[in-house]
């Protein structure tokens, strides 16, 4: 990242910046969805040269607004604390030591 004012703030958080560009930048290292949209990218880069911290963090939340938008990943939370269910499936059952649902077991009723 460069810009006028990343020399006297270089420290990886509060920066939006640092999950947006790895997870859902066109060559981010963690982007297993392979999302790419060159306007998101765009805004990043804008961001990046921005000539002051608000401006930088405006542009990032412009990224991040439309990232919600196309919705690449869906947030989920925490591993083994979050279960959607439905009258409609049956054989729910958690597994493993990480209480993964046993998807294999699981059957759709109607």
């Amino acid at each position: 990242m460069t810009g006028p004012w990343w020399d006297s703030w270089s420290q990886d958080y509060p920066s939006i910046e640092d999950y947006l560009r790895p997870i859902h930048g066109t060559n981010g290292g963690y982007n297993v969805t392979t999302y790419s949209n060159p306007a998101f990218d765009d805004l990043l880069a804008q961001g990046d040269s921005a000539p002051s911290i608000d401006d930088s963090i405006a542009k990032y939340q412009q990224a991040e607004d439309l990232l919600a938008e196309d919705m690449p990943i869906i947030p989920w939370g925490y591993l083994g604390f979050n279960l959607a269910t439905s009258p409609n499936v049956t054989n729910v059952v958690k597994d493993g030591p990480f209480d993964l649902v046993a998807l294999e077991k699981v059957q759709v009723v109607s």
